[in-house]
Parts: structure tokens; C-alpha cells; sequence
């Protein structure tokens, strides 16, 4: 799932690819570039890489990267460390944190910006803060309907 381009200086990297007839349900990691050709739902976390949506791609994820380009269609929140650019083709519909973003001719945005310094860190803890107090309250509404039944239950996080 590997290929080799030309950068503007000579050289040639790789990257992975996700090719267009395959389909991924559940979280992307890793430490390479990536190309999107086919179809990604859930999320993307190569916050030191590029990530590449394609022409041809659909994503229904968070991604987190380093530099994200958008050709294809996303629906969910970018987190660009360096840079975000939606091409003419692209379209997002979520939420966008860079701290440089390009919008060319003909791309569509349905969400909100934020180009502010350290963004897109920021929107990840707050994600993550987000993802925590959900799970609080769902324990809350369980233990609550353990005492409406007359069971007691303890929960305990030991982590150091």
C-alpha cells in the first residue's frame, strides 16, 4: 500500500495509501504521509504526517495531522498542526483548527476556523475533554439506576 512520488527538490519518499476500493471502519495511526483514495469512518491520527484526502475519497473522521490536504469529501473536524488546504474540489463539513488554512477557488466549508496558535491542540484536549465528561455523565445515569434498584455499585480508576 505503498507508493513513490517526486518531491519539488528531486528526492522520493513514500507514503501509504488507502486505495479506492477499500473501506475502513475504526481509528488510522501511524508515523508516514498518507494518500486517502477510497473510504475512512472513524478517525485519523498521523498528528506528524501529511494526510491526503483524494479526489475520489470520502471520509466520515476526525483527522489529525501535521499538513491536511482535502480533495475529496470529509465530514468531521481537521486538526492541522502546521496547515490545512481545501482544493477546489474539496469539501468539509466540520470543524477546522490550523494555524494556516487555505481555501482555493470552488472548495466548500460547513463549519467553523480557528487559525489561533496552538489551536489544534487545544481542540484535541478539548476533545478528549469532551469524550471524558461523556463517559462521566453515562456512568452518573448508570449508578443512578443502580440506586433506583436498591444495588450499590463502586467504580475505581487506580491509575497512577
Amino acid at each position: 500500500m505503498s507508493k513513490e512520488f517526486n518531491n519539488q527538490d528531486g528526492s522520493s519518499d513514500s507514503r501509504a495509501t488507502i486505495g479506492p476500493s477499500i473501506s475502513i471502519r475504526g481509528e488510522v495511526t501511524g508515523s508516514e504521509d498518507l494518500l486517502i483514495e477510497g473510504n475512512i469512518e472513524g478517525a485519523v491520527d498521523l498528528k506528524d504526517n501529511t494526510v491526503t484526502v483524494g479526489k475520489g475519497a470520502k471520509v466520515n473522521a476526525s483527522i489529525t495531522g501535521n499538513i491536511i490536504h482535502v480533495e475529496g469529501h470529509v465530514t468531521g473536524d481537521l486538526y492541522g498542526a502546521e496547515q490545512v488546504v481545501v482544493h477546489g474540489t474539496g469539501c468539509v463539513r466540520g470543524n477546522i483548527a490550523s494555524p494556516r488554512l487555505i481555501l482555493e477557488d470552488g472548495a466548500r466549508l460547513k463549519g467553523s476556523i480557528d487559525t489561533e496558535p496552538g489551536s489544534a491542540s487545544a481542540m484535541n484536549v478539548e476533545k478528549t475533554r469532551t469524550a471524558a465528561a461523556d463517559e462521566t455523565a453515562q456512568y452518573g445515569r448508570m449508578n443512578g439506576d443502580a440506586k433506583r434498584n436498591g444495588s450499590h455499585s463502586v467504580r475505581s480508576n487506580n491509575a497512577l
